[in-house]
């Protein structure tokens, strides 16, 4: 009984150093942590800042009970912060798409969306021809390769998917991404 006592006090006061260390924590990159969360929340609907944050607090709290932060810059803390919420958003939106078809779903990475990309209410058969038209014509002006992203981007795979499925890099993937969104951009200006 003795040595369970002393277990049991033990465990109180190392939860009681891991809450103060976690408090002082929390009141140095609280604000940082709320301000990345908020920035993240404005680019993406699916999930609220408040969801946001509240995971990036889960992860400090996980990270310093398995001493991951000891030595660690604030830089380097709040670091890993965004990135947890960017994978938890990364998570969270393919549950939603995969279950639910929004007008406010991002259909590509410079955030545009369904509601954006289709025509008005009170737009014409003739413009949603020219639209398709346009498209038709500006997928012939591109390489097979170009050709193969847009239509798996179209798909909903993201760059990671693609470049697994293409056998190159994430990057260019994006890279490629960026010419189709320039060439597009040239295209419709001529």
């Amino acid at each position: 009984m003795g040595n369970l006592n002393k277990i049991e006090r033990e465990a109180k006061q190392l939860r009681k150093r891991y809450q103060a260390k976690f408090g002082e924590l929390s009141r140095i990159l609280s604000e940082k942590i709320k301000a990345i969360a908020f920035t993240l929340d404005g680019k993406y609907k699916v999930l609220s800042h408040d969801d946001l944050y509240q995971e990036a607090m889960i992860y400090l709290w996980e990270k310093l009970l398995y001493g991951e932060l000891e030595e660690k810059t604030e830089s380097f803390v709040l670091q890993g912060c965004y990135f947890q919420m960017k994978n938890y958003i990364r998570k969270n939106h393919r549950k939603t798409d995969a279950n639910s078809v929004s007008l406010n779903k991002y259909i590509n990475d410079d955030d545009d969306t369904l509601e954006e990309i289709l025509p008005d209410k009170d737009g014409t058969k003739l413009e949603n021809l020219e639209r398709n038209l346009f498209l038709k014509n500006f997928a012939e002006t591109l390489e097979e390769r170009e050709n193969r992203i847009l239509t798996l981007l179209a798909d909903g795979f993201t760059t990671r998917e693609i470049g697994k499925k293409l056998g190159i890099s994430h990057v260019r993937v994006v890279k490629i991404k960026k010419v189709i969104v320039e060439k597009a951009k040239h295209y419709q200006n001529r």
